[in-house]
């Protein structure tokens, strides 16, 4: 990830960070790499797909489908030749990266679909793969170029299969990966409701287009992706009102709000009733 150029003599060509450790089997080319000192990268394209795992801290990615957040513990998948600027944490990230050759690999229907379109995957399996792939990087021995194979191999099948690019099944497995799609969008909510949540971000988390996500994601759960963050913010403010007497500007801010105004009519729209008052009931 990142464009290459004039740096230290531990960057590696095409990749923007310092390198830690790599390694090259059957064509592909894995990278142990920290971006660091908020690193800000220009639009650039790199000719190879990638899969980035984010070890550590984590990064903003802009295309012109709109801003991907990745963050500790998730995979972000790129097409080949796809126009982006990366912005990572100022703390320092730390990615694992798995550079996908042209050929033979997209030889393979299955992995040409998966690098086919961006798409950012949570999930345990993956999690477990990429940390024991980053091991075998900094324990080499003889045995070193069939254990990253191996493991490189395994999180391709784990990846096709968590984004639903098998093809197995048909309609319903098609639908299988849909709903999978929409559970790791609803936790993604979950777990980010109090800040910003661009529709595109959401949806390169599930793995689907933004107006299918949209639709998809009330059918299923009965209100739109933003409606849903709405109602955890609003929740999460109902606990902290009832269990202590903190300021509800700071409440405010803490969920999301731009301000205590800004609570006031979101809460009245879903409660009835203005926090205060929900806070003296409490």
């Amino acid at each position: 990830m990142g464009a290459g150029g004039a740096g230290p003599a531990s960057t590696v060509p095409g990749v923007a960070g310092r390198r830690l450790a790599g390694h090259e089997v059957a064509g592909y080319r894995v990278i142990d790499a920290v971006y660091t000192n908020g690193l800000a990268l220009a639009r650039h394209t790199h000719p190879r797909p990638a899969l980035s795992f984010v070890s550590r801290g984590s990064f903003n990615e802009v295309t012109r489908r709109g801003a991907t957040f990745c963050e500790a513990g998730m995979m972000h998948v790129r097409p080949s030749e796809e126009p982006h600027a990366n912005q990572f944490d100022d703390v320092g990230t730390r990615l694992l990266i798995i550079d996908v050759p042209l050929e033979p690999a997209l030889d393979d229907r299955r992995i040409r679909r998966l690098v086919g379109r961006s798409a950012v995957v949570q999930d345990g399996a993956v999690r477990a793969l990429a940390g024991q792939l980053q091991w075998e990087l900094h324990h080499r021995d003889q045995a070193s170029d069939l254990a990253v194979e191996g493991l490189v191999f395994g999180l391709l099948a784990r990846l096709i299969r968590a984004t639903g690019t098998d093809g197995a099944g048909g309609a319903a497995g098609s639908e299988r990966a849909a709903g999978r799609g929409l559970e790791r969008a609803r936790e993604f909510i979950d777990a980010h409701f109090t800040r910003s949540l661009p529709l595109s971000e959401i949806a390169a988390v599930a793995g689907l287009h933004p107006t299918s996500l949209s639709r998809a994601f009330k059918r299923r759960f009965e209100v739109t992706p933003w409606q849903y963050q709405r109602r955890r913010q609003i929740d999460w403010v109902k606990a902290e009102l009832e269990r202590g007497d903190r300021a509800i500007g700071a409440l405010a801010h803490e969920a999301g709000f731009a301000d205590h105004s800004h609570l006031t009519r979101a809460f009245r729209a879903l409660e009835g009733m203005a926090p205060s008052a929900a806070r003296r009931r409490a």
